[in-house]
């Protein structure tokens, strides 16, 4: 798991990401989708995000979750992390959803994980039963194993 979050793979999606079009509009329509398949009595969602980058997927989610629901989300994003270092970087990919999700009256938890993908298991992930799970793989998929 070590390469697929490697600087390498990092730089080269950060750069699809700020050159294509289709690449922020795929994002967008996650995002849609996510509120699509969530109830409009859902109160929790979980988010785990095995390729956070910088966490934008999310920045656009929060504003979207508030207009979903007429009573307060909590939104949990766990970003899965390899062994590598990077802490530092990543808690503070965490700020800046923490602090949109304050200013939207949102309430937000971030965490960060780090595990091999066959030790992986809800509640390693930290997942209750009454969450709405959303996981985001992008880039992952192929890799993992059955």
């Amino acid at each position: 798991m070590r390469e697929i979050f490697g600087n390498e793979h990092s730089a080269a999606t950060q750069s699809l990401y700020d050159i294509s079009g289709c690449f922020k509009l795929a994002f967008m329509a996650t995002n849609l989708a996510i509120l699509e398949a969530i109830k409009e009595d859902d109160r929790k969602l979980h988010g785990v995000d095995f390729n956070i980058r910088k966490g934008g997927q999310h920045m656009n989610l929060i504003p979207l979750l508030l207009g979903h629901q007429e009573e307060k989300v909590v939104m949990k994003l766990t970003a899965v992390v390899a062994d590598n270092g990077g802490d530092e970087r990543l808690k503070k990919v965490g700020e800046s959803p923490s602090q949109l999700a304050k200013e939207h009256d949102v309430g937000f938890k971030f965490n960060m994980v780090k595990m091999e993908l066959a030790e992986m298991m809800c509640e390693s992930l930290g997942c209750d039963g009454d969450e709405s799970l959303v996981v985001n793989f992008a880039f992952k998929l192929y890799q993992m194993l059955d």
